[in-house]
């Protein structure tokens, strides 16, 4: 039996009136501590108030790495329901690194922990008033077990971003066993560079016990009355997401509970009429929403209001506009209602209207400086609400510290600081009174300037403060860059639900077979030498094996033979391409569905069904089970014994990463076979490591070469629970899935490691640069390799990713350390769409020289004889090599040097590549990348499988005729000549240009042949400026008859197409340390920084071949225009207005995209976009030059 009382419902706010919206709704039927509101149909409650906020009795603030206090909020603030919201104010200024939180703590009135909930709720729900934080807001739950919850509120860790009201609602797992209670309601930070402060609301959290989509119904506009007046009341419906309630128009019941006191009529909408004195409920309906209830009270004569409550705005700025709300509160029989907001018969009058005006509708403009009192009149009652006006004064909102987030040992960079004010358009650069910290001095320092110096290899955050706003930087610091000669570099290929490949729906073998060779290509230009390939995905195979079905992911249906062998046709390609094959096998895993019976029936899971369970949806084989384990363990050794693998691969799937609240169904196997183990966690730790020894050791008897290595989660443990773990703070695979990864390596079970470390370099919760350093500490020492999981898919997907540096620093970093051999990325579809130019960043920078992969002494040392009799021949084609093999190698090592004798052979620069040798002829290689007249001479090293590289043969040398192919313009920089890892800018260029030439560029003579290139006429924008271009010899295509125009364009060759265009010369000599004399670009850019169309990027550096942006590709072209014009723009303000993300236009590349845009020579990239940090590609950049050609 509940008893039922009254709750006040209201309209709320915190913030002044001009930032929210809000409805003042009357109440609804109550119980002890809850409100209860039925269901239309009766029953079960549709909704219970858990918490109204109207007192803070039962309710606590608490914090971690930062401070938190609870207070209420009131009028004049926007209040939604009652009279009072609740205010949590956070501070994480200033606090430590690492995850800060402020918590809105819930107690039972009985004083113990949580608040309980009633039944089984489906979801709950609350509003909530945000402050464009940027933070996580999330909640916890606590099941009847005692078991704590974490729910995400927003769906990202930065989805806390609104201003104003929002209604939030979030599911209750449905795994989770009732009765719950709800224990916090918390915002917290994972970044260290979002640290800040703010209030954020919260009102009315409710529990839902259906589907129905709206999660309220509140009836507007009625107040007691007296007998003879009629009325309209508003019905309004609260939806997920939405800012305030919106009214509904139609599909509204209203009923009374006694049609002689108060009856409901009218034909689209109801109308109450008041017929006597005495109390009825209200109720209104609609659909299956929760139904809303109002007790009203009816009186012989119309009753006067007991007060008014006004909520707007304490201060405002000339030329704003606001509004007022007016509440009205009655008193029956010595009680006071709930206010209710009206919206009919107020009136509003302002003492000083020319300071504040207020129209009928309680719509505010300031007029004037001073100060206005707004009366509210209604029924016989009035109030006042005081406004200040002042005029528009800038006020500080927040600073950025832009500069370098890479540099190297004994190298420094100047960094700026803008401010962002409101009032004004644009931010400001601020110089003096910034106060820099370092959060490492000893790894960088940072001087009073803001000068950043690396000092030695590590991280450090940079830190900058200005009248209490602050920005950072994460920077690393690296030693001087050298390119490897040996390392690995290898790319996922998944193909669970397609991923990767096939194609999902492409079943017929040929065009697989097509869709898997246009994938290796794009991976091996992209400079991979390895290739991780899923052929055991769900306990099914991709070949004929005793062990499993043919896989669905072939043809769509379980068990179906494809018609051919996938992996015999997928590993001849990847070693024909002389790249690595990891057999990547998914040990445990059996289905992505629960049902056992909708695998065919000869599954091994059908016949063996005492191997399998259920756990989140999917079914495992149980790892607790000896013969499962064997089973898989043969599986694997199938593969190894039929087929030339090089590697055995397991990711990072072994017991299942937990479900909320359910424990992995083992129990009866634990006590089955868990020997003398007492503790279940241990038991199943061990599962696991005999597993993996297990598997080492089948696998090494059957071939002593083949290679075992393991992907696990990238998060041993975290320090906090371990202190031999890392300085992280997120999910310890040692305890979620049983993988002690840490002693794998100790123990030697494994022959490389690849921690999954998919978090950006400085992520607060789990750093990359931490976690890479801390994983090196674990490999040292151990015959076990240490190579780095690096997440491509992540690149530009959220904004600590939308650094076009991420990847390339991740790359960069760990060049620094001596146990890591190299990268593993996940997954291989990313590189053809090339996200923020990283695959272009390998092929031109990282992976501009092949590398071979490092080699393994602990399972053979033994290197093959060195190639005999090697001979250099000139061919049509270039200069042909040949010699003679004698021994069993795998491949061949090709290496060429400028003149007549060999040089440094550990230098990758003079490293032509690797390729698989042909058995039963004479070994042969042509190099079609020589010069005219040009003397070369050849090396020819031979290598076998585990990379054991012989001595190198004799060598030979040659001088090159007619007949070589010339190189692509720009060539491919020649051995020998390697250019260091490009950084990215910080400041933009500041020495004026020198004077222009004052000739302007004469048209050059068009070539007899035009270039035709045959993949243009899909860009039909710009395919007319690129062919004409071309005619011109301004541009230039990649080989015979391909442009490739969507293909980013380097800070050299835009520079290139601009020398061209105007034909620039120059003498100038250049001091950057990454351009030399001998590159391809270097007169190019000697021409370009003499007429000042650029400059260096500071440090001492140019980048010439890091993919230029849209904003560098625009100051680059303003410049070249006005060294023959004094065009200038007209409305830099206005016409950047006219881009949705103008505000991110660096400030120093503003005047140029303006000049541009009005000229026409410029555009955005849609959607009234200008993408000024986007990457520019060749079409762009032909566009751009044929535009300032036709000016």
């Amino acid at each position: 039996m509940i008893t039922k009382r009254r709750v006040y419902r209201s309209s709320k706010s915190v913030l002044s009136m001009t930032l929210a919206l809000a409805v003042m709704f009357s109440s609804a039927v109550s119980a002890w501590g809850n409100s209860i509101e039925t269901n239309a149909s009766g029953g079960e409650p549709g909704a219970v108030v858990l918490e109204d906020f109207e007192s803070v009795t039962n309710l606590f603030a608490s914090s971690v790495r930062g401070k938190a206090e609870l207070d209420l909020a009131e009028r004049p603030e926007r209040i939604y329901y009652g009279r009072h919201a609740a205010a949590l104010t956070y501070d994480f200024v200033g606090s430590e690194s690492g995850t800060s939180a402020a918590y809105l703590n819930f107690k039972d009135p009985d004083g113990s922990t949580g608040r309980s909930i009633p039944g089984s709720p489906k979801a709950l729900g609350l509003w909530v008033y945000g402050d464009g934080g940027n933070h996580w807001l999330r909640a916890q739950l606590q099941d009847s077990a005692g078991g704590k919850h974490a729910v995400d509120l927003t769906a990202t860790t930065s989805g806390f971003s609104w201003k104003g009201w929002k209604y939030v609602k979030f599911n209750v797992p449905s795994a989770i066993k009732t009765p719950l209670k709800v224990n916090q309601i918390y915002v917290t930070e994972l970044k260290d560079t979002n640290k800040n402060k703010g209030t954020v609301y919260f009102d009315r959290l409710t529990a839902f016990y259906t589907g129905s989509p709206v999660y309220g119904l509140d009836i507007g506009g009625l107040t007691p009355m007296g007998a003879g007046e009629s009325v309209m009341p508003q019905v309004y419906a609260t939806y997920e997401g939405q800012t305030e309630p919106a009214l509904l128009t139609s599909g509204v019941k209203l009923t009374s509970s006694d049609e002689t006191i108060a009856t409901v009529t009218g034909a689209t909408y109801d109308t109450i009429e008041a017929l006597k004195p005495g109390m009825v409920t209200i109720t209104a309906e609609y659909g299956d929403a929760p139904r809303a209830q109002y007790e009203l009270h009816i009186t012989q004569d119309t009753p006067v209001p007991y007060e008014l409550l006004l909520s707007g705005p304490l201060h405002m700025e000339t030329s704003v506009t606001g509004d007022m709300r007016t509440s009205v509160v009655y008193s029956v029989y010595g009680n006071q209602t709930d206010p209710v907001w009206m919206t009919e018969g107020i009136s509003y009058t302002s003492d000083q209207p020319g300071v504040v005006s207020v129209d009928q509708a309680g719509q505010l403009t300031a007029v004037s400086e001073g100060t206005a009192a707004i009366t509210a009149s209604y029924r016989g009652a009035a109030t006042q609400h005081t406004i200040t006006v002042t005029d528009p004064v800038p006020v500080l909102q927040s600073i950025e510290l832009q500069g370098l987030t890479s540099v190297t040992v004994g190298d420094s960079f100047e960094t700026v600081v803008s401010a962002t004010y409101s009032w004004m358009n644009e931010p400001v650069t601020i110089e003096e009174d910034v106060t820099f910290t370092s959060s490492n001095s000893t790894v960088a320092s940072v001087t009073d300037q803001g000068v950043v110096s690396g000092l030695k290899v590590g991280s450090a955050r940079i830190t900058a403060t200005f009248q209490g706003k602050s920005s950072s930087l994460y920077i690393t610091v690296n030693e001087t860059p050298e390119h490897p000669k040996t390392e690995m570099r290898a790319a996922w290929i998944a193909t669970v639900d397609n991923i990767d490949w096939p194609a999902k729906g492409v079943t017929d073998p040929a065009q697989q077979k097509e869709q898997f060779i246009s994938l290796l290509d794009q991976l091996e230009n992209a400079g991979m030498n390895a290739v991780i390939m899923q052929i055991k995905p769900t306990a099914d195979a991709f070949y004929p094996s005793e062990y499993g079905p043919w896989s669905e992911w072939l043809t769509g249906e379980q068990g179906k033979n494809p018609g051919y062998d996938p992996l015999a046709f997928l590993l001849e390609e990847v070693h024909k391409r002389n790249m690595e094959f990891h057999a990547w096998f998914n040990p445990y895993r059996i289905s992505l569905q629960g049902d056992v019976n909708q695998l065919v029936e000869d599954h091994p899971a059908r016949q063996h069904p005492e191997w399998v369970e259920e756990y989140g949806g999917k079914l495992y084989f149980n790892p607790g089970v000896p013969e499962a384990q064997q089973f898989i363990i043969d599986g694997v050794l199938e593969v190894v014994r039929n087929y030339d693998i090089d590697a055995v691969h397991f990711d990072d799937y072994f017991y299942p990463y937990p479900v909320t609240g359910v424990d992995f169904p083992d129990t009866d196997t634990f006590n089955q076979y868990k020997g003398s183990f007492t503790n279940k966690s241990d038991w199943r730790r061990n599962n696991v490591n005999e597993f993996i020894q297990n598997v080492n050791e089948a696998i090494k008897a059957e071939k002593s070469y083949m290679k075992f290595g393991i992907s696990p989660f990238g998060i041993w443990k975290n320090k906090s629970s371990d202190q031999a773990g890392s300085e992280t703070t997120g999910l310890e695979s040692y305890h979620a899935i049983y993988a002690d990864s840490k002693k794998w390596v100790e123990e030697e079970w494994v022959d490389y490691i690849t921690p999954q470390i998919y978090w950006n370099i400085g992520y607060s919760a789990a750093a990359y640069d931490k976690l890479i350093d801390w994983w090196n500490g674990v490999a040292a020492g151990k015959n076990v390799h240490l190579y780095s999981g690096q997440a491509v898919y992540r690149i530009g997907t959220t904004p600590e990713w939308s650094n076009p540096e991420e990847m390339p620093n991740q790359v960069k970093y760990n060049r620094n350390f001596e146990e890591v051999r190299g990268s593993m990325y996940f997954s291989s579809k990313w590189f053809a769409l090339n996200q923020l130019g990283f695959t272009d960043r390998l092929k031109n920078d990282l992976y501009r020289y092949p590398a071979l992969i490092p080699a393994m002494p602990w399972i053979d040392s033994a290197a093959p004889s060195a190639p005999k009799q090697p001979r250099a021949n000139r061919a049509q084609e270039g200069v042909k090599l040949s010699w003679s093999s004698i021994d069993d190698e795998t491949y061949y090592a090709v290496y060429r040097f400028d003149g007549r004798a060999a040089g440094n052979m550990q230098d990758p620069a003079h490293l032509l590549g690797t390729f698989r040798k042909t058995a039963g002829i004479t070994q042969s290689y042509i190099d079609h990348t020589v010069a005219k007249g040009q003397t070369y001479t050849y090396v020819v090293t031979a290598v076998d499988r585990l990379h054991n590289e012989s001595s190198q043969s004799p060598s030979v040398t040659i001088t090159a005729g007619d007949s070589g192919e010339p190189p692509v313009d720009p060539p491919v920089d020649p051995p020998g000549n390697p250019s260091p890892p490009v950084t990215p800018p910080v400041t933009p260029p500041v020495t004026p240009p020198v004077t222009p030439p004052v000739t302007p560029p004469v048209t050059p003579p068009t070539p007899p042949k035009p270039p035709v290139f045959n993949d243009v006429d899909s860009i039909g924008w710009a395919k007319a400026a690129i062919e004409e271009l071309a005619a011109l010899g301004i541009v230039k295509g990649v080989g015979q008859d391909s442009f490739q125009p969507l293909k980013s364009v380097t800070r050299a060759e835009f520079l290139a197409m601009l020398v061209r265009a105007f034909q620039l010369t120059g003498e100038a000599e250049l001091e950057f340390t990454d351009v030399r004399p001998s590159d391809w670009h270097y007169a190019i850019i000697a021409s370009a920084v003499e007429a000042g169309l650029a400059q260096g990027i500071g440090g001492g550096k140019f980048e010439p071949n890091r993919p230029i942006t849209r904003q560098e590709m625009a100051i680059m072209s303003a410049n070249a225009l006005t060294l023959f014009t004094d065009m200038k723009a007209q409305d830099e303000d206005g016409t950047l207005a006219k881009f949705k993300d103008g505000s991110s236009i660096a400030g120093y590349a503003r005047n140029a995209v303006a000049l541009l845009a009005e000229k026409g020579v410029i555009q955005g990239t849609g959607n009234d976009q200008f993408t000024p940090k986007g990457i520019a590609n060749r079409a762009q950049a032909a566009v751009i030059i044929y535009n300032l050609l036709n000016l």
